[in-house]
């Protein structure tokens, strides 16, 4: 026993290679973790504006819908003052028991930062906006008949360098 114990007191410290090999062991691993811990987090960026994307899209088909179906007339060539590329303009007219409240409803694109799709509600000298998504590249909204609309976007999002894209398509039809 006593032999034993002199031989570890003899060694004080780690030789160089085995701090050598020790040093590259943990190199490799927390290589490895890294790596998978970035390919990971990437998933989630790309999964996450996927999602948001499809969100977006469901916000937007959910409004133009309800406000294609309530309307009374569907405004071509409808311009506002402002710097506004209008998609789609539309007169409803509600009826209420002190009196029919006339609603104009326009979706529109901001001249100077054309992704962003803003819906705005007038009633009267009164007006509020909203704003539905900045990750527009496209918006249509095309009469197919008097009252059969075809609603049309495509929203895009740069996401770890890749350009990512969904294209949603519906059609509406107005009751009046």
């Amino acid at each position: 026993m006593k032999g034993r114990h002199s031989i570890f007191a003899k060694q004080k410290g780690m030789t160089l290679v085995e701090v050598l090999v020790t040093l590259g062991i943990l190199s490799f691993v927390v290589g490895a973790t890294l790596t998978l811990y970035s390919s990971t987090f990437r998933n989630i960026r790309t999964h996450d504006s996927f999602l948001n994307m499809l969100h977006d899209a469901d916000a937007i088909i959910s409004y133009i819908g309800k406000d294609i179906r309530r309307a009374n007339e569907f405004l071509k060539d409808y311009h506002t003052s402002e710097a506004q590329i209008v998609v789609a303009a539309m007169k409803r007219v509600k009826e209420r028991p002190e009196g029919d409240e006339e609603r104009l409803i326009v979706y529109s694109l901001d001249a100077e930062r054309p992704n962003r799709l803003v819906r705005s509600v007038h009633t009267g000298a009164k007006s509020t906006s909203i704003e539905l998504s900045t990750l527009i590249r496209e918006l249509k909204v095309i009469p197919k008949t008097q009252n059969l609309f075809e609603v049309t976007i495509l929203l895009e999002d740069e996401v770890a360098g890749k350009v990512k894209t969904l294209q949603v398509s519906s059609a509406f039809a107005s009751r009046y």
